[in-house]
This record gives C-alpha cells, sequence and structure tokens, in this order.
C-alpha cells in the first residue's frame, strides 16, 4: 500500500514538473509575440516568469528522484524559448532600425552561446555550482538592458545608444556562458549569499509590479553584479578548487 503511494506520488511531481517545463515554453513563446508587436516590458516580464516555472519544474522533478531524459530534453527545449529565443528577439526588433547592422550578428552570437550553453548543461550537469554563466541570468541582463535602451529617458539616452559599446557587453555575457568560471547556484552557500538571493527576489517582484526605466536598471545591475563576482565569490568561500 504504501509504495503504491510512493509510486502514485511520483507519478504527480512528474505530471507538475511536466505542467510547469510546458508553461516555461509557453512564457517564452509570449515573449516573442510581444517582442514582436513592439512591447518593452512584456517581453523582461515573461522571461522572468518562465524562470519561475523553470524553478518549480526542477523542484518537482527532483521530488520524483529519479531521472527522465525525455524530461530533460523537453526542459531544454523550453529553456532555449525563454532564455536563448526571447532575448535573441528582444536584441533585434526592440533596438533602434539604424543598428539592426550591429544588432543581427551580436544576436546570433548569443544565440549560438546559449543553445550550446543549454546542450553542455544537459550533457554535463552539475550540482552546487553552474559551470559558465546560467543562460537564465544571461537573458535577464540582455533582456533589461535592452530595456533601458528602449526606455532611456533623454538625458541617458547619450549612455544607451552606443550601439558598439552595448554590442561589446552583450558578446561578453555571450560568451560568459561558454566559459568553465564557476556560478553560485540557488544552493544557499552562507548568510551573505541569503541576503543576496533575497535581495535579488525583491527586486524582481518590484520591477514586475512597476516596470519602468528604473526599476528595469534595478534588475540589469543586480544580475550585473552576480555576473562579475560570481567566480570571485566561488573562490573565496573555497567552494570550487
Amino acid at each position: 500500500m504504501i509504495s503504491f503511494l510512493y509510486r502514485d506520488q511520483d507519478k504527480i511531481f512528474r505530471g507538475l514538473s511536466f505542467i510547469f517545463t510546458g508553461l516555461n515554453g509557453l512564457a517564452g513563446l509570449l515573449g516573442i509575440y510581444f517582442v514582436i508587436i513592439g512591447d518593452i516590458f512584456w517581453p523582461l516580464r515573461l522571461i522572468i516568469i518562465g524562470a519561475g516555472f523553470d524553478f518549480f519544474d526542477g523542484f518537482f522533478a527532483r521530488k520524483t528522484k529519479q531521472h527522465s531524459n525525455i524530461g530533460v530534453y523537453i526542459d531544454s527545449f523550453a529553456d532555449t524559448i525563454t532564455y536563448v529565443l526571447v532575448p535573441s528577439f528582444i536584441l533585434i526588433f526592440i533596438n533602434p532600425n539604424e543598428q539592426l547592422g550591429i544588432y543581427i550578428p551580436i544576436a546570433f552570437v548569443y544565440l549560438v552561446c546559449g543553445i550550446y550553453r543549454l546542450i553542455r548543461f544537459v550533457r554535463h550537469p552539475t550540482g552546487i555550482y553552474f559551470e559558465g554563466l546560467p543562460a537564465s541570468i544571461a537573458a535577464l541582463v540582455i533582456g533589461s538592458l535592452s530595456v533601458l535602451i528602449a526606455a532611456s529617458p533623454p538625458e541617458l539616452t547619450f549612455l544607451l545608444n552606443k550601439g558598439i559599446h552595448i554590442g561589446f557587453i552583450i558578446v561578453c555575457i555571450s560568451l560568459l556562458m561558454i566559459t568553465h568560471l564557476k556560478y553560485p547556484s540557488h544552493v544557499s552557500y552562507s548568510t551573505f549569499y541569503k541576503i543576496l538571493r533575497g535581495i535579488g527576489y525583491i527586486t524582481i517582484v518590484i520591477f514586475l509590479i512597476l516596470s519602468n526605466f528604473w526599476t528595469s536598471l534595478g534588475v540589469f545591475v543586480f544580475f550585473l553584479f552576480y555576473t562579475l563576482t560570481g567566480p570571485y565569490y566561488m573562490r573565496m568561500m573555497k567552494l570550487i578548487p
């Protein structure tokens, strides 16, 4: 009787995992739609929402304590839509038309690096850390940066309308995904990391409730900070060789 209940519970968890995977992919598709129609904020909101679905997908998948190859590949496909295709579309559609000659090849670089990052994760999953900048973080950095470019106040346009400079940042973020640098995962390593993660959640919630240039700037600054300091933090805490 007990073993039957455990099997039934595993089916429920597996079903919930697939549902959240599908919702993640749906969020990505809606994100592409809003990019195409010219919406500024909804694509970034949907990257965040998709990341939330991705978190619950992994949570329920771990509850089953079983490895499903098809589940891993479906999850990776959903992540590709949300974390790779949406930012690539954002780079092409949201930025000024006169800079398309710069952003199309940059979007292609991001696309290739993002797909490679997700394939590598499927083939060589890690536990207490991420190898290379996570695709979700890269998507949040690039998505928020693109929103800043599109929604910048007139007095800041001169800072955020430099195609070469912005392109350089995006290429660097793309290449960080395919490095072997170690980044902190969801594991709570220390009190500092717990506080930092809490600040990240608050920043995201504020953006979802009140989406504007300044809350987008908060998202960009926070995740850029994680991008630049994550590997140093891992070494400082002696969590990796």
